[in-house]
């Protein structure tokens, strides 16, 4: 080919390019980054389907969230109109069949439509066990049955509004791996343990309250709970919701928790709305999760998986040879889901998940080559790091010649286990990448902070980072093999 030709061509060719360039630049207004001015994701066009295939891929469980993010809104409108066009069905795109009734098409659509402007009540969600599940939209929820550290979480997405919700405590220790949470939120009523219910329990809540919502983990975790979905089905003053809002897919749960609460017709201050609903609320969250939790997660990824140190985490209430309260913390446990987020091989499968006896000679036979070894003491209860301090000696001494001297032991307070995630995270995360400066850059305390803030702690100097007693670290070398 002549050289002539060859320059011309490249030249037609550089010419197509910056008139498509110019096109592209016209059509999102000269946004690069394909954002509208609210940083939302545009519409998607009707001949593009980008519904999430499973549940698990969306960020918020409610169906209709077809494009999977964490809102709610006409893009998902959009969405299931593309589906609709080519001819989609529920099978492969379930999150788009927002009532649920096995097709894809118009009712979807005013389904979706009737829960941003408020008209529809009827909430389908996925639950924690991955069943489809329905919520009824009530402007005033008279008690919400809480289970333990998801007590904060609750707190956290309804802030604590004592004119729509009546928080009921879960059990006795409520008072202190909650923070106090009876001082800091009068209103809490302390019930037992309402968090993992019996029925009879339940039906006192609603003889006192008229009407009660339960929140419960999944079905493996609280084998009693199994069937309560079917006893009260035709109750409609009780309603069973299944989500994580703290361990497992806690971002999720939270966000899906927040629109059951408030998003139905959620409105911003700048569409006339009061701008703080219980949604709004566990946006603000996820938010602060992605801001510290996404560090971690980009560094972790760049990890080569046969460079992730082992760990193996225990839960030590007392000392041996009280065998019975020794147990390995296994998936579901916050302590060994954040260890893992953050980089950690969990070696707790070689005891078994609950393990309700351990001694040291198990420690020989399964985490002798263990990197480190994080001991929640149970004596953390009431935040006093010197029980921390005696219950890890005991327990250094008991392992000591069962394990490598290579192996560290950290002892994890309940109030770690007990602060959120983020926190967790930074806390493990700078432990486990030593070499990562990203992930050392993080603050431990200003992560706490952040979380006081939106907690409405933050005029609360008792509740402040340097007076929490979150961990006792850096913690014992075993000194001999």
């Amino acid at each position: 080919m002549e050289k002539s030709h060859l320059i011309a061509i490249v030249a037609a060719i550089i010419v197509i390019v910056v008139i498509a360039a110019a096109a592209i630049m016209l059509t999102n207004g000269g946004n690069d980054d394909k954002k509208d001015n609210g940083g939302n994701t545009p519409p998607a066009t009707p001949t593009t389907i980008n519904s999430p295939s499973e549940y698990t891929e969306a960020r918020l469980w409610v169906i209709g969230n077809a494009d999977g993010n964490e809102l709610l809104d006409e893009n998902d409108v959009e969405v299931i109109q593309s589906i609709i066009d080519a001819k989609g069905s529920a099978a492969k795109y379930p999150m788009a069949d927002a009532n649920i009734d096995g097709a894809i098409d118009s009712k979807d659509i005013d389904h979706v439509r009737g829960l941003i402007n408020g008209s529809q009540k009827t909430i389908n969600y996925y639950n924690a066990d991955g069943d489809k599940s329905t919520y009824h939209y009530t402007e005033k929820v008279n008690a919400i049955s809480l289970h333990r550290c998801v007590s904060r979480s609750i707190i956290l997405v309804t802030n604590a509004d004592s004119d729509r919700y009546k928080l009921v405590g879960s059990d006795p220790h409520i008072r202190e791996a909650e923070f106090n949470a009876a001082n800091d939120y009068p209103d809490l009523v302390d019930v037992g343990a309402a968090g993992n219910p019996e029925i009879e329990q339940i039906r006192n809540l609603e003889n006192r309250y008229g009407s009660v919502v339960v929140n419960l983990g999944n079905v493996a975790t609280y084998t009693n709970t199994a069937g309560l979905e079917t006893i009260f089905a035709s109750d409609p003053n009780v309603q069973i919701v299944r989500l994580e809002t703290w361990e497992g897919h806690s971002t999720e749960g939270i966000l899906t928790w927040g629109f059951l609460f408030g998003g139905v017709g959620y409105k911003s201050p700048a569409q006339g709305g009061n701008g703080l609903s219980s949604w709004d609320q566990a946006l603000k969250y996820v938010k602060y999760v992605d801001k510290y939790e996404g560090v971690i997660v980009d560094e972790v990824a760049k990890v080569k998986e046969s460079d992730k140190p082992k760990v193996l985490a225990l839960y030590c209430e007392g000392a041996w040879p009280n065998n019975s309260s020794n147990k390995t913390r296994g998936e579901g446990s916050g302590d060994m889901e954040m260890s893992v987020l953050c980089g950690a091989n969990n070696i707790y499968q070689r005891f078994g998940n609950g393990s309700v006896s351990y001694t040291p000679e198990d420690l020989a036979a399964h985490a002798r080559d263990a990197d480190y070894i994080f001991s929640m003491s149970g004596g953390m209860f009431d935040g006093d790091s010197t029980l921390a301090k005696r219950a890890v000696d005991v327990f250094v001494d008991k392992a000591n010649g069962y394990i490598t001297p290579k192996t560290t032991i950290y002892s994890v307070s309940w109030q770690l286990n007990g602060a959120p995630h983020p926190v967790q995270a930074v806390v493990f995360g700078k432990i486990i990448n030593p070499d990562s400066a990203p992930i050392q850059k993080l603050s431990v305390e200003q992560c706490w902070e952040e979380y006081r803030g939106l907690m409405g702690w933050s005029d609360r100097p008792e509740m402040a980072y340097s007076n929490l007693a979150i961990w006792y670290g850096p913690s014992h070398t075993t000194s001999s093999a």
